[in-house]
């Protein structure tokens, strides 16, 4: 008798020891250092395409880490549903090749996530896929990738972007937000939209030869960009591309550009000069005011320039005169018959506001 009880001792003592193992599974195993900080892994769900020859991701229950395998139930995975981990608590997430798409909305909200790997196969990602994860920092984009999408990386933390060379276009508020320092951008981007990388905190910015299309506000109040250098192929400045940019110091303008839009400049105080290329035929309203420090605006062109709407009036300053244009077009002119002209569009003939 005395040898059952210490046999149903010792197996009772047991029980724990089995039932922590068990726990030891769930560990990541790419995080075996951490012993402390277990990490769940996330029930996914799953639901079959229309066709039924692949499957989706279509939810998530719970979790610190997921994995989108390649296949499920003999069939291969080919997505992501949109809103698949919206507001989850996912902090990982590792997508296996095969998976093509990203839906919309798929980790929106998903404020603990910190790090995403992406697929080779990957050719598509939703709008708002990683808004607001304002935990992400690493994500790698693929090749293979053609749009970013509108709010795909909102809000995030991503410190550095580069961008592969299979992507055409960054749609409005993509990268928006991000305290992002470094950015890489490809030659083959075509056009880059409305708020595309706003308030962000890179220091130099080469956009390639290949963009033609900068929408408003792109890069505006990235308050610690000093220097640009923007390609001829791109003809207009929209408003407030670079409002705001306080540490803004150098600016290349390439031949070619014809238009510079309203406030485009807006409030770059640290900027000290800037040369306006020939090729430029439009300068809209308060495109340099607030430029506090702007000391000496060079106009290759200097002649034949104009303002007024109903009534075209020429200007009447000498424009080649780059000291008495940077006290003009910042505002702080107030000579009579001068200070309205940093609150007028000036243009020269062709780009008038009758001209088609």
């Amino acid at each position: 008798m005395k040898k059952l009880i210490a046999a149903a001792l010792a197996a009772a003592a047991l029980l724990p020891l089995c039932a922590c193992a068990h726990a030891e599974v769930e560990l990541r195993p790419d995080d075996p250092d951490d012993p402390d900080d277990p990490q769940t892994e996330a029930v996914l769900e799953y639901a079959l395409n229309d066709e039924g020859d692949a499957y989706i991701v279509t939810s998530a229950i719970g979790g610190d880490i997921a994995r989108v395998p390649s296949s499920y139930n003999g069939l291969p995975v080919e997505g992501i549903d949109s809103f698949a981990f919206s507001n989850g608590t996912v902090r990982s997430v590792e997508i296996a090749e095969g998976v093509k798409y990203i839906g919309q909305y798929a980790f929106n909200n998903c404020y603990e996530l910190t790090k995403a790997v992406l697929p080779e196969s990957l050719t598509s990602i939703g709008s708002y896929a990683f808004c607001q994860c304002s935990a992400l920092q690493e994500i790698n984009l693929p090749d293979g990738l053609t749009e970013i999408p509108t709010r795909c990386f909102f809000g995030t933390s991503l410190g550095s972007v580069v961008l592969p060379s299979s992507v055409k276009h960054v749609c409005d508020y993509a990268f928006s937000s991000c305290r992002m320092e470094s950015l890489e951008l490809n030659e083959g981007l075509v056009s880059i939209g409305e708020d595309a990388f706003s308030a962000n905190d890179m220091t130099r910015l080469r956009i390639p030869s290949t963009v033609t299309e900068l929408g408003e506000s792109a890069f505006e109040d990235c308050r610690m960009l000093r220097s640009v250098n923007l390609p001829g192929s791109i003809d207009t400045i929209p408003a407030y591309a670079f409002a705001g940019c306080q540490s803004l110091v150098d600016i290349d303008m390439g031949d070619g550009t014809e238009i510079i839009d309203s406030r485009a400049f807006y409030g770059c105080n640290t900027l000290v000069e800037i040369t306006i290329p020939a090729t430029v035929g439009y300068l809209g309203r308060y495109a340099f005011k607030e430029c506090s420090n702007l000391n000496e605006v060079v106009f290759e062109e200097p002649t034949g320039w104009f303002y007024g709407g109903l009534h075209i009036i020429a200007v009447d300053v000498d424009m080649s005169d780059s000291e008495l244009m940077a006290e003009i077009l910042s505002g702080r002119e107030q000579e009579y018959g001068v200070p309205h002209l940093s609150e007028e569009d000036m243009y020269r003939d062709g780009y008038g506001p009758y001209d088609n």
